[in-house]
């Protein structure tokens, strides 16, 4: 099996070949796939669009007859014959930072091989990473939750310190008919002491 590696965002903000094969070529039935290796470097996670150019080929009669899956995993990116998969941009989904995705190109040729035609073409493809954009979405993301974990923080403040005075008043309320009945009562006792010592100072 054919690979295209690459090694992205290591040292600047582009992509270096590191393998031998450069572009997605195709000489042979029997090499009908070819592994897309992308090693994402940087430090966020970046949305991949895949397009392709320079199409070299002999004859022009065949690429309609050749189907095409695009797979990485059990994620299907695209199935076209190869006319169409040429004349779109494929979303190729997510590769997370500090990590390396690999993606399958799978050509089934089966049409070809009965009419027993021979095979040979060639296509650059072209990578259009959008990380910025990503970075600033998932910094607004997080903005909005840290606003909200704050209205929360304060929200809960405020149930603490209405229930702080509820306690207290429940506390205060008790107190402040004890000492009124206190009071009462002294003063009854003062009242009556006193006509008392009236009442023998007049015998």
């Amino acid at each position: 099996m054919k690979e295209i590696k690459l090694n992205c965002f290591l040292e600047n903000e582009t992509c270096q070949v590191v393998s031998s094969q450069v572009k997605l070529e195709i000489n042979n039935p029997l090499e009908k796939q070819t592994t897309l290796i992308i090693s994402n470097h940087s430090k966020n996670n970046c949305q991949l669009n895949l397009s392709s150019k320079n199409l070299n080929q002999n004859g022009n009669d065949f690429l309609s007859q050749i189907n095409l899956l695009v797979t990485s995993g059990e994620n299907l990116f695209s199935q076209n014959d190869l006319t169409n998969f040429l004349s779109k941009k494929i979303d190729l989904g997510f590769i997370d930072a500090k990590s390396t995705k690999e993606y399958l190109f799978d050509f089934d040729f089966l049409n070809l091989a009965l009419e027993n035609k021979k095979i040979s073409f060639n296509f650059d493809l072209l990578f259009d990473f959008n990380c910025q954009q990503i970075e600033e979405k998932q910094a607004a993301v997080e903005k909005i939750q840290e606003n909200k974990s704050t209205q929360a923080a304060v929200l809960a403040a405020k149930i603490d310190n209405s229930e702080t005075i509820k306690d207290n008043s429940f506390w205060i309320s008790p107190f402040f008919y004890l000492l009124s009945g206190l009071f009462v009562i002294i003063f009854f006792v003062i009242i009556r002491f006193v006509n008392g010592k009236k009442k023998q100072n007049s015998k």
